[in-house]
């Protein structure tokens, strides 16, 4: 996570958060960023296969969609053991990907950012969450950014291995 020099935690401006759930309002917030070797569309394919999401998300044990993935969708996601209505919000194929959980003590949105690069795709990753099963701000984020390096780490080599084969 950065943060500005007024000591604000800083998010990317080009991620449009949905009503209520913005950094500012959120329990938890957690940015990190990674750059991957592959295009944009290669990375932007694998975030939105929310079927594939059991491979390489930390903490995901398996999720069924309801139709197609697009704006919108509908699907299921056990994350941590828990049970979890999901619904993609941001669907921009190769640029932006977000979608919304909740539980009955959640409600998180995950947003990610892909930027083409030199190198290839940078790839922002931003998450907030609300409620009381929410990480609180005042408590370590610790383990959460060690989680969302872990993700992207996880990410970064499986999409480098395909293109390298």
């Amino acid at each position: 996570m950065r943060d500005d020099p007024a000591g604000r935690t800083w998010c990317h401006p080009d991620i449009h958060w949905p009503a209520g759930m913005s950094p500012a309002e959120a329990d938890t917030f957690v940015c990190q960023e990674i750059v991957i070797a592959a295009s944009p569309e290669g990375v932007f394919e694998r975030i939105s296969d929310v079927t594939g999401w059991p491979s390489w998300l930390p903490g995901v044990g398996h999720t069924r969609v309801h139709g197609r993935v697009g704006p919108a969708a509908l699907f299921e996601v056990e994350l941590l053991g828990t049970r979890m209505d999901g619904m993609v919000g941001a669907y921009l194929p190769p640029t932006q990907f977000g979608w919304a959980g909740a539980t009955s003590d959640l409600i998180m949105y995950q947003a990610w950012l892909l930027t083409p690069v030199t190198a290839g795709t940078r790839v922002t990753a931003e998450e907030v969450a609300r409620g009381e099963a929410a990480p609180r701000r005042d408590r370590p984020e610790g383990r959460l950014l060690d989680g969302y390096r872990r993700l992207l780490d996880r990410l970064k080599s499986g999409i480098e291995q395909e293109v390298s084969a």
